[in-house]
This record gives C-alpha cells, structure tokens and sequence, in this order.
C-alpha cells in the first residue's frame, strides 16, 4: 500500500453560517495522473473513506497537456466511487490544456469565473476558480466578479502566488497547489525550490497573506525533471471550517493542525 498523508486543518471562514460550523472540504491537486497505480488506488480509497462535504480540485490532472484523453479517463476512475454531498469542483493547472474540461468526468470545473452552493443550514458559499493552465492564465478579481462580500468565500487557483491578487483582508480562503511542496525535501532544512513567486516556507499548509488565508497542498503526482518525491509523501488536505468567533474571544484565528500518516 502507498504512503499518502492526509493533513487535517481548520480554518475560520468569514460569513460562514453557524449551522454551516464543521463543514469538511478535501482538497486535492496535481494528480499528474499517467497511470493506474498504487498510489492512485489508495487516494481512491482514502477518497471514499474520509466523511467529506465538498472535494476541490486545483489542477494539474494531467501530466502532459498532450495526454489530457489518457488523464482524463484516469479522472473519471479515480472519482466514480466519490460522491461529496456538495460535489466535485475543480480549476485547471499549467499542466493541463482547456480541452481537458470536454471530457465526461464527474467535475464542475470553474472557468475564471464563480457559483454559488446552497448549504443545508441556510445560506450559501462562494467558490470561484481562477483558471490557469497551459495556454491561459487568470486572475482572481475575473474569478470573483459579481460575487458578494457577504457570502464565506473560497478561491480556487493553481499558483499559491495568486494570492497577492486578493484584496487586502477580504476574508477569503485560497486553495492552491503547484508546488508540490517542493518535492524533494531536505531533512533539517525542508523545501528549497517551489516554482512559483511565494517563499519557500510558504511551499505547503496554511498561511495568512495580507490577512486572507492561503492552503497550498503538496499534492499527489510528481512532475520532471526528477519525477520522484523524497520526504515529501503525496497528500490530501482536509479542511474543517469554523465559524468565526468575536474578536475578543480567546485563541482567535489560531488554526489546528495535523497529520495523519494513512498507509505503508
């Protein structure tokens, strides 16, 4: 059995209903999806185990632009046991050409633009996925057009730099990949290259950027020029979100985390 990580967080969101307090998301990226092997089958299974609401998808399914057939009917395997309350929705990665999304897969794909989802408590939540793949590159104001300030708000993107983007504390959730969590990691030292415009630190988990957080997963694939990962196991987030609480209640903004090593 593969070594894949679920790593478990909760997030504070804001407008987030207090009947909506405790909704899960997983949030998974950069499949890089080639073939049908053990590491495929145990997200699969974790996949179909973990009670979830909602899976986000932020991109990279395929692992050549040119094999979006091939990765895309490794999508739909991977997915046909997983059926979240709320649904499958995704944005596109660099690794993955507009195309992709006309293939019949179980997966809302979100364009550079936003929907709405109807929480059973009352109310609704914002997604909005800034599209960029291989030949097109978003921006989040595009993605979050129209949408209101007062519904709890979560930004799909590839790049975690994007994030810069937001307005200053709006009160957003970004959900990004793309740097696999640097890949290859060096005890002691942790990720030293990540691909994009964030600091290394910043390569994987949660982190406040100008007072919007930010969720960058290292993913499950590896991509070249080494496509191996090394003290770096592929990942799944799960994410609790919280209803925030008053500013002078204790431990505000504090999120728990954690892991838990699933598999041999």
């Amino acid at each position: 059995m593969a070594k894949v990580v679920v790593r478990h967080i909760e997030v504070p969101l804001d407008g987030l209903p207090r009947g909506a307090d405790g909704l899960r998301l997983i949030h998974l990226s950069d499949l890089h999806l080639r073939k049908w092997g053990r590491v495929e089958r145990e997200v699969q299974r974790l996949l179909s185990i973990i009670d979830h609401d909602l899976l986000l998808i932020t991109g990279d399914f395929c692992n050549r632009p040119q094999q979006h057939a091939h990765a895309a009917d490794l999508t739909s395997r991977l997915l046909e046991p997983i059926a979240p309350k709320h649904g499958i929705v995704a944005v596109l990665g660099n690794h993955d050409l507009p195309c992709f999304t006309a293939h019949d897969m179980p997966v809302q794909f979100l364009r550079n633009d936003n929907t709405h989802i109807e929480l059973d408590s009352g109310g609704a939540l914002c997604l909005a996925g800034v599209e960029q793949s291989h030949h097109r590159r978003g921006e989040a104001r595009t993605a979050l057009k129209g949408a209101s300030p007062k519904l709890p708000r979560i930004v799909l993107t590839h790049y975690p730099s994007t994030a810069y983007e937001l307005p200053s504390a709006s009160g957003v959730l970004m959900l990004a990949g793309h740097t696999h969590g640097g890949q290859v990691r060096i005890p002691g030292i942790g990720c030293v290259f990540n691909n994009d415009r964030i600091p290394v630190s910043m390569s994987r988990g949660l982190h406040m950027v100008n007072g919007n957080w930010l969720h960058v997963t290292a993913g499950i694939g590896a991509s070249s020029p080494v496509p191996v990962r090394l003290f770096c196991p592929p990942e799944i987030g799960l994410i609790t979100l919280r209803t925030r609480v008053e500013r002078n209640a204790p431990n505000l903004e504090v999120p728990s985390t954690g892991k838990i090593p699933i598999g041999v």
